[in-house]
């Protein structure tokens, strides 16, 4: 089953943001390998301060003009091509938005990931982040990756960015039950609810839905998501090239 035509709601758009937590990275993975078999290029465009990625090449640049001409060099040559500003000790600098901005105005290649992933187990990201995205916005969809074992976990467990934020706003709530879930991800002002309301489309992908029962789970949610105005739905688990879009109402 092809992930491409499972996740992307705009099958056009070049520039595809990917957030979330727990099952980004695999998500990623799998894009660009399906994107290469098709025979197309492109890059995956850092963010933040992170660790460099475990393997790959990478670009570190704070010319976008020669990072276009490095981008053409390097995509010809392997898929895994990652961009970013510069190193900081152990750690890399990834691009800034006005970077983003200035690349995307001429893309060399013929699609770019940009990865918006700020801890690898934060799935559910502080409501100011959401402002940010939707400023710096220049892409063309967002892909959120949300694990499906974050239901019923513990808020101190690194799942929420914000832990301080969520306990000001939720101040009952010591797990992130179904119903915390659901209020956190659709709340426009206490939540992420915006970031599923912008001009770019948004999907919601539910990772670690390997077997029946978590398909059941996942399916259920979904439907109440899609109640809550989140349409856009898939699920999966992309270490095992396994992706669904949901058709709910």
């Amino acid at each position: 089953m092809s992930i491409l035509n499972q996740l992307l709601v705009e099958p056009e758009a070049r520039i595809i943001a990917f957030g979330g937590g727990k099952g980004r990275q695999a998500l990623i993975r799998r894009f660009v390998v399906e994107q290469a078999r098709r025979g197309k290029r492109g890059m995956i465009a850092l963010t933040g301060i992170r660790k460099p990625p475990p393997a790959g090449a990478l670009i570190l640049a704070r010319d976008m003009e020669l990072l276009s001409d490095l981008m053409l060099r390097e995509s010809a040559e392997q898929s895994f091509v990652y961009l970013a500003r510069e190193t900081e000790g152990p750690l890399i600098r990834g691009l800034l938005p006005e970077d983003l901005a200035r690349l995307t105005r001429q893309l060399p290649t013929d699609y770019l990931v940009v990865d918006l992933g700020v801890h690898p187990e934060a799935a559910l990201i502080d409501p100011r982040r959401v402002e940010e995205w939707a400023e710096q916005g220049r892409w063309g969809q967002l892909i959120y990756a949300l694990d499906i074992s974050v239901i019923d976990a513990p808020v101190e467990t690194g799942v929420v960015e914000n832990p301080e934020h969520f306990r000001r706003e939720f101040p009952e709530a010591a797990t992130l039950t179904r119903p915390v879930l659901m209020e956190y991800l659709t709340d426009t002002s206490r939540g992420m609810g915006s970031l599923f309301h912008q001009a770019w489309p948004a999907l919601l992908f539910l990772s670690g839905v390997e077997r029946a029962a978590e398909e059941n789970l996942a399916i259920t949610f979904a439907r109440e998501l899609a109640a809550r105005g989140i349409c856009h739905v898939a699920v999966g688990k992309p270490e095992l090239n396994r992706c669904k879009r949901l058709r709910v109402s």
